[in-house]
């Protein structure tokens, strides 16, 4: 099963947004609970393991990123409303909720060409 991860924000000053090490890198952290499909367990931390077992059912899953789907979120996304997609997710027996952006946001001001990073708290 495949999970496209997509943001949509209301910017104000800035030109792109981007998580810390850039969309659609495998080396980004990524932070979400893992739903079992077997069990429907939802784990109970958020992990940033690419493969777990069901602490219920114990059945083995995984979570493959998938580069070359991703870019950052614009000015021009925000004001049409639009999404941008972040990442592919491809998973087997396991899913990705709640997903949380811990590593922090890459930023660019459309006053300069400035870069800035914001760390996001944990969900």
């Amino acid at each position: 099963m495949k999970f496209l991860l997509e943001i949509s924000a209301r910017l104000s000053n800035i030109a792109t947004m981007v998580p810390n090490g850039g969309a659609d890198d495998e080396n980004t952290p990524h932070f979400f609970k893992l739903h079992c499909q077997n069990c429907q367990e939802l784990s109970k931390r958020q992990c940033v393991y690419i493969s777990e077992s069901c602490k219920k059912c114990k059945k083995y899953g995984t979570v493959t990123l998938t580069p070359g789907y991703g870019r950052p979120f614009t000015a021009e996304d925000s004001e049409s409303g639009a999404y941008a997609p972040l990442m592919l997710f491809d998973c087997d027996e396991m899913a990705p909720e709640g997903y949380g952006f811990n590593g922090g946001w890459k930023l660019t001001t459309v006053i300069s060409t400035s870069n800035f990073i914001i760390f996001a708290p944990h969900y």
